[in-house]
């Protein structure tokens, strides 16, 4: 691992380039940069400032970089402007393939997500696994857990990763089952993005039916419905 200069007589460890947050909250934050600047460039620091930091070193310098790395950001002659990616990703509807594909493309240009992604092209990585991955590539320890969760929330955002891997009993091996068959057994574990601070988990354990599937959709869908009534109760009236 590499490290700064001591510091107080104790070494700083830097993991290597990395997004700082999940795809989710980056499109959530150039949301705010376009609601400010549309497509206009401005300058480091006021980029900064939208997204609530004072100033680019520390927080606000890695959250610039975050976006810079999903492609979101672009530099123009020393200024920033939100590129034609988030453009597409901000302004096509919710559900179509323009958007999707967008948000697919963004998910893996970070150099990281990339080369993670084309070394376990089917998502089927256990956290042991990437652990082991990460810390090869000399990362401090003390972040492969956020570094892990976002690259499967990304992944999940885009597509290209349903599961997250976090509990499978040794041995066991997460497939996708053909319609009609059922589901190998074991425990499955599936991650939903919902917003930049909101994410649903979805766990199956032993063999799932087809006629499982459909109880559980039943079941999901009520459920909704139970948390909307209560979530509309328990809004602020007006």
């Amino acid at each position: 691992m590499t490290s700064d200069a001591p510091k107080n007589g104790k070494k700083v460890f830097r993991s290597p380039n990395h997004p700082a947050f999940d795809l989710t909250q980056a499109i959530s934050k150039i949301g705010v940069i376009y609601q400010k600047e549309k497509r206009s460039s401005t300058t480091a620091q006021i980029i900064a400032k939208h997204m609530g930091y004072s100033h680019i070193n520390g927080p606000g310098g890695r959250a610039l970089s975050g976006l810079r790395q999903y492609g979101l950001l672009e530099e123009v002659q020393g200024q920033y402007k939100i590129s034609e990616l988030a453009f597409s990703i901000l302004h096509y509807p919710e559900g179509s393939q323009e958007r999707l594909e967008a948000i697919k493309k963004a998910a893996v240009t970070p150099t990281l997500y990339r080369e993670l992604r084309e070394q376990y092209p089917d998502g089927a990585s256990s956290d042991d696994t990437l652990r082991a991955n990460l810390l090869k590539r000399s990362f401090n320890p003390a972040v492969l857990e956020n570094v892990i969760q976002d690259y499967r929330s990304t992944m999940a955002l885009a597509g290209l990763m349903d599961v997250s891997y976090t509990d499978l009993r040794e041995g066991d091996k997460m497939t996708s089952a053909p319609i009609g068959q059922n589901m190998p057994p074991g425990i499955q574990t599936y991650s939903f993005a919902l917003s930049p601070n909101s994410r649903a988990e979805l766990s199956l354990r032993g063999t799932i039916t087809p006629e499982d599937l459909e109880l559980l959709r039943d079941h999901v869908e009520l459920t909704i419905k139970a948390l909307a009534r209560t979530a509309a109760k328990e809004a602020p009236k007006k």
